[in-house]
């Protein structure tokens, strides 16, 4: 008997931790500002009562039974694997070639791509950006166009293009079973992020920085080192983490202005804020970046509903200090910046 009630409370705990378990139940991307009279529903009624720009928190097909018209293949005779990456890539070709979904041997979804465009990208201005210097940008022509590309694999790379997963694995296993992200040229160069946010530390070069509603707790990769290279070398992968610590996201951030509808344009009080730490520190060098060049990000997500995310309390403490620092140090003081104070410092 005794045994017995270890026995069920063993079995009630494991049932409580799975259910609290955070699950990855689908795939969106881009973050945007609710707006209101803009639905993306056919009920009226919007997105749990909110309006929101169709264009936003976009849900993506995530097998190949999955997606419509719109969708097809990027390179038609293309096998799973190329060498540069694996799965069949594809894209929605009623809009610039951007966000490129991978699938693997059995229809699917293994991974994301975005495509950059280099002449939206690379630009002759001071102080250049070191692309060839960060190994998750690889080089790729695509319809005679030059690209620069970010692969992220949700699943092992070598099982993409083997055994992949049945629909049965994908409503058991959810959306992926983690985040890996090229880190070279080659698939088998992939990283595994933390998929909890306790593992983050300086050992794994995750540096913990401020809460955004709508996002969850960013994780930048060292932010503490990007004044020392003048933002000019920017890891651009960021972690996105729920109350519990659980991983529900990531976000790419690039510098340019690209002329995909997917990416976001944050001002550059929003990036100091999220790139920003609980005691107030912030990396400078990303003003004159986002002033000069603009930095555009995608916000990719795994839960059904991350428009309805919403920080913790605590989190605020970071983010008031960042505020509060960044207005002191602005060049025209803490009153003249309050009085000048525009939303696109916010968001673009």
């Amino acid at each position: 008997m005794r045994n017995s009630g270890v026995f069920i409370s063993l079995f009630l705990l494991a049932a409580f931790l799975v259910a609290g378990a955070v699950e990855w139940d689908s795939l969106k991307v881009t973050f945007g500002i609710p707006i209101p009279g803009t639905l993306t529903d056919a009920s009226g009624k919007g997105l749990n009562g909110r309006g929101l720009n169709s264009s936003v928190f976009v849900r993506q097909p995530r097998s190949i039974s999955e997606i419509s018209q719109n969708w097809q293949k990027l390179n038609p005779s293309a096998e799973c694997s190329n060498g540069l990456f694996n799965g069949f890539q594809y894209y929605d070709n009623t809009k610039p070639l951007s966000v490129v979904l991978l699938f693997d041997s059995q229809g699917t979804i293994a991974g994301l791509q975005t495509f950059l465009p280099k002449s939206e990208a690379i630009t002759p201005v001071e102080p250049v950006f070191r692309y060839d210097l960060v190994p998750m940008f690889n080089n790729v022509t695509q319809g005679g166009i030059d690209y620069l590309v970010i692969t992220v694999y949700f699943v092992q790379p070598e099982t993409i293009c083997a055994a992949g997963r049945s629909a049965d694995d994908l409503l058991s296993t959810g959306t992926g079973t983690g985040v890996y992200v090229q880190n070279g040229t080659q698939p088998s160069e992939s990283i595994l992020v933390p998929s909890n946010r306790d593992d983050t530390n300086s050992d794994n070069g995750y540096s913990e920085n401020n809460c955004g509603s709508q996002m969850g707790w960013h994780n930048f990769f060292r932010t503490e080192e990007w004044d020392t290279y003048n933002c000019t070398v920017i890891t651009p992968i960021f972690l996105l983490y729920n109350n519990e610590n659980e991983l529900h996201g990531f976000g790419l951030a690039m510098r340019g202005t690209f002329s995909a509808p997917a990416y976001e344009y944050p001002g550059a009080l929003a990036i100091a804020t999220l790139a920003g730490n609980s005691s107030g520190g912030y990396p400078h060098c990303t003003t004159a970046m986002v002033n000069t060049f603009k930095v555009g990000t995608l916000h990719v997500y795994f839960t059904s509903n991350p428009q309805d995310f919403e920080c913790s309390l605590t989190s605020y403490v970071g983010v008031v200090r960042v505020v509060s620092k960044y207005l002191k140090e602005s060049w025209m003081g803490y009153l003249t910046r309050l009085s000048s104070f525009s939303f696109s410092d916010l968001w673009q």
